[in-house]
């Protein structure tokens, strides 16, 4: 009898275009580093009160299933999350939809089982940095249902991998930002120790009804969240406190490359909200 181990695991996707349409073969394989997507049961007590401490076993209610997915960015394998995260691709280029239903399916190879997600979408997304290391992605993932299938995983492979290097070397990532008088240039470039951007989309996700018990397909249900956090490893200059103080309207971009594929991140609106550190806590550098 198989038993699970990480190192045979292994995800397909496969974009779908209505919530749980008939199963269909995964076509492209994700490389992933980590994931947690759990299925949860609302239970019904049976609290009725018959003349023993002891009480029934509950009843079945409504089905959720939701976790994080977690893998190195890399600029070859996550154009089809990318587009189910952020809701509109033209080409290469990813921008965000004020609202849509890009939908998916994902099957987990996990040896004993393939774990078969027939419907997904994102609910959350985000990029982290830190200097010199591998940028991080997380997709937050919410499914319609969960089957196990003794079926083979499809035959599929992933052809090119080139991870997403937030580097100590401008040759491979910049950031710039500055304010909006004009437009980014070169003289705007910072030195940033770690950031993390999030896009957190604010979906309904525990509708249900008596026709079935897994949740109805997530619909937007509020303003949409996009965070930028960063870090600096020295106090060197006021010019984030005089653009918090004011405060004034900013713009940001960031920018990674191999030498062949690239990203690049526009950011055309901010502002500083809060966060910023630059306390004498010793006898160290602040």
């Amino acid at each position: 009898m198989p038993e699970g181990i990480g190192v045979l695991s292994k995800t397909g996707i496969k974009a779908c275009t209505s919530w749980g349409e008939t199963w269909a073969a995964v076509d492209q394989q994700i490389p992933f580093n980590d994931e947690s997507i759990k299925q949860q049961i609302e239970w019904n007590e049976n609290n009725c009160l018959e003349g023993s401490a002891g009480h029934r076993a509950p009843d079945g209610g409504l089905i959720k299933i939701e976790g994080p997915f977690k893998a190195d960015f890399d600029y070859y394998n996550f154009d089809t999350l990318l587009e189910m995260a952020l809701g509109a691709a033209a080409g290469t280029v990813f921008t965000i939809a004020d609202d849509h239903s890009k939908m998916f399916r994902m099957e987990i190879e996990k040896s004993v089982s393939r774990w078969r997600y027939d419907g997904a979408m994102i609910d959350m997304f985000s990029l982290t940095g830190e200097k010199g290391k591998i940028v991080q992605a997380e997709f937050g993932l919410v499914c319609r249902s969960l089957s196990r299938s003794a079926t083979a995983f499809p035959s599929l492979s992933i052809a090119n991998m080139s991870r997403v290097r937030f580097s100590v070397s401008t040759s491979n990532s910049r950031i710039r930002i500055a304010d909006q008088a004009d437009a980014l240039a070169s003289g705007d470039e910072v030195g940033w120790e770690y950031f993390k951007l999030t896009l957190q989309r604010k979906l309904k996700k525990d509708d249900g009804t008596n026709q079935g018990r897994y949740v109805l397909q997530p619909k937007i249900d509020g303003f949409r969240e996009v965070k930028l956090e960063m870090r600096i490893p020295r106090y060197s200059a006021d010019t984030y406190h005089t653009w918090k103080d004011a405060p004034t309207k900013l713009q940001s971009d960031i920018y990674f490359t191999d030498g062949t594929r690239s990203y690049l991140i526009e950011i055309p609106e901010m502002l500083i909200e809060d966060g910023l550190d630059a306390g004498a806590k010793g006898p160290g550098v602040i």
